[in-house]
């Protein structure tokens, strides 16, 4: 299986057996010979953080389930707002194994003084929470293709995660898509999920391309009305200044056009 990769670090844990390679430049973790994520990717990590974040005009606490490696905390801490960040990392021994690999930007957040690392599973934890408010919940899985990855695109995860959430909290999620083609596969997992946040959340924007990003709120958020959200998101980008590459105001008309946006929706609707 590691045929052209440089293995650098294999661990047996309780939860899982960790394998860590490397390839040119990239490094990729995989959870039982399975691929979970890889770094650097700063554009994987920018779609993941800055729609939420940009929307919620007072991003004090937010929760992130896993993905650090990622440059995830890092984009989160641009913003001054942030007070506090709940990391969830369920397998206390993949950090450490990583931590010598990790981009200086990575492990700089980590050792931030506003990052709280919680090594729980995740429905665990919300399950268990009392008195959580967070204005924003970043969530980090593999897409719904596994009775793992499954339980947290749930409509009890959800409702779990609407808890605890303010009123004007956002959840945010990303799964595969392209700009001009849908997969039966792909188009029925996104409509399921679609369907799921639709049922819990008062609101539901989806801002189509690659990945698909799902923005859910008990408060409205502007779903096909792209002019209007874009120019909103763009002051915020102004105001904060995050100093983004991939996820910047000459891209927000594009990827917020309100015909996109219908038209996935059409597309997805017909599965």
């Amino acid at each position: 299986q590691w045929k052209g990769h440089e293995v650098l670090a294999e661990k047996d844990t309780p939860i899982q057996r960790i394998t860590l390679v490397k390839t040119g430049s990239i490094f990729s973790a995989y959870s039982n010979g399975k691929i979970s994520f890889s770094w650097p990717d700063r554009e994987g990590a920018e779609n993941e953080v800055h729609w939420a974040m940009l929307l919620h005009k007072n991003p004090r606490r937010v929760l992130v389930t896993s993905g650090a490696c990622g440059g995830v905390l890092a984009e989160i801490l641009k913003y001054k707002p942030v007070e506090d960040i709940t990391y969830m990392e369920p397998d206390p021994l993949a950090l450490p194994l990583f931590s010598e690999f990790l981009d200086p930007a990575d492990a700089a957040a980590l050792n931030s003084d506003k990052v709280e690392v919680i090594n729980e599973d995740i429905r665990m934890h919300i399950k268990n929470a009392r008195n959580l408010e967070y204005d924003v919940v970043i969530i980090r899985q593999d897409e719904p293709s596994s009775a793992q990855s499954n339980r947290v695109y749930t409509v009890e995860f959800f409702n779990e995660m609407s808890r605890i959430m303010r009123h004007n909290g956002i959840l945010a999620l990303s799964l595969p898509g392209t700009e001009n083609y849908f997969s039966r596969a792909s188009a029925e997992m996104n409509k399921s999920v679609h369907s799921s946040l639709k049922s819990v959340f008062g609101s539901v924007g989806v801002i189509p391309g690659q990945p698909v990003v799902y923005l859910a709120s008990n408060s409205r958020i502007p779903d096909t009305l792209g002019g209007f959200m874009s120019a909103r998101l763009k002051n915020e980008y102004s105001m904060n200044k995050p100093g983004n590459i991939f996820i910047v105001p000459k891209l927000m008309d594009f990827r917020l056009d309100a015909e996109r946006i219908i038209s996935f929706m059409s597309v997805m609707e017909k599965y």
